[in-house]
């Protein structure tokens, strides 16, 4: 260091260094939400028990209580490859994106805007279950 230099502060720890904020509801929230309710879930899966893997596909029936811009289903070691929401008549809903969220093992169909309380049901396709090797 020459004359005149301040010296350098050593980095922070890691426990000091600035957390993001979470606010989501997938983020701060490790339960599902009570007011979007499960009714029926339909499975189609094909086990290769050689491999120990299986794909398929789930369909979850769902009553939401509330308006809502997104729904969570918990998730593990899950490959999904498509993921739809559909409204009782069976109309696509619109979604801004649908993504896993580890942290909390959700999977989340994010909505565009607010849906109105009602019946609807989440399709994921092209499932699979992730292995470890």
């Amino acid at each position: 260091m020459s004359r005149g230099e301040a010296p350098v502060p050593p980095a922070p720890p890691e426990e000091e260094k600035e957390k993001p904020i979470l606010t989501e509801p997938w983020e701060t929230d490790v339960r599902l939400s009570k007011n979007v309710l499960p009714l029926h879930y339909d499975l189609y899966l094909h086990p290769d028990l050689d491999k120990d893997v299986f794909t398929g596909r789930v369909r979850v029936h769902v009553d939401s209580k509330e308006p809502t811009s997104h729904f969570r289903l918990h998730t593990k070691q899950l490959e999904i490859t498509s993921a739809k929401v559909f409204d009782a008549s069976a109309n696509e809903v619109e979604l801004l994106e649908a993504f896993e969220y580890e942290p909390n093992e959700y999977f989340v169909f994010k909505t565009n805007g607010q849906v109105p309380a009602g019946k609807y049901f989440l399709a994921l396709g092209k499932l699979g279950r992730r292995v470890a090797l």
